[in-house]
């Protein structure tokens, strides 16, 4: 009597390591290999927010990205304000962040919105920060290698408003009252983000819903990050 000998497609095991990546994003970032283990471990070290003002604030997350990211990848933009939307309500205290999918209909039905004035798209979502992530780079495959999936991302992170208005000119009129936190930037950073790190997909082992999700749930990660004191491995 033949016995067939069940074998576990690769593509389960990836799925199930990245459930497991994926579960490591939220607590401290660890250099791994393909199996998941250590490279190596550092010591613990907290970094320091690099901007603590969104907390206690209402805020609406922004996503902007070219003709090219829209055109290879169009739910990327949906996609990426719910992950930064949610990390935000992870991690800050007291942050209330308007419903993702608003802002990601909002940008949808006003294409022209990433060229408004701070102060029109403060008060048009009615809160009191701004948190723009303008995708520079975003692409789910190798660079130069179709066959293998590697997501790879980098944005410019923008907060306006979350900062008391500086106190007018005498010769000022009421009307520039508060104009220097809500026309312009607070703060500015870049942010950068790779899935899987250190390593890549064969096009036959994952998807591309899998690797969008692993990539926007890093550069989530990264960009929350900025706001709030946190512990990495080094």
């Amino acid at each position: 009597m033949s016995h067939r000998v069940s074998q576990i497609p690769s593509r389960w095991w990836t799925a199930a390591w990245t459930l497991a990546v994926l579960a490591m994003i939220t607590g401290c970032p660890v250099k791994t290999n393909p199996s998941g283990a250590p490279l190596d471990r550092g010591a613990k070290v907290l970094v320091r927010a690099q901007h603590p003002d969104l907390a206690n604030h209402s805020v609406a997350v922004l996503v902007a990205a070219d003709d090219a990211v829209m055109l290879y990848n169009p739910q990327a933009v949906g996609n990426l304000t719910r992950a930064v939307a949610g990390e935000l309500r992870l991690r800050l205290t007291g942050v209330s962040v308007v419903d993702p999918n608003q802002t990601a209909t909002f940008t949808q039905e006003n294409p022209t919105w990433s060229i408004w004035p701070y102060r029109r798209l403060l008060d048009r979502l009615g809160v009191e920060c701004l948190l723009i992530v303008d995708l520079n780079h975003y692409q789910l495959h190798d660079p130069g290698n179709d066959h293998l999936w590697r997501g790879l991302a980098d944005a410019t992170v923008t907060v306006v408003g979350g900062e008391p208005a500086a106190k007018p000119r005498a010769d000022a009129s009421p009307s520039d009252a508060g104009a220097s936190g809500r026309d312009n930037p607070s703060f500015t950073a870049q942010v950068r983000a790779e899935f899987p790190r250190n390593s890549a997909f064969g096009v036959l082992d994952a998807d591309p819903k899998t690797i969008e999700l692993g990539l926007n749930r890093v550069l989530a990660a990264q960009v929350v990050y900025l706001f709030y004191d946190h512990e990495e491995i080094r």
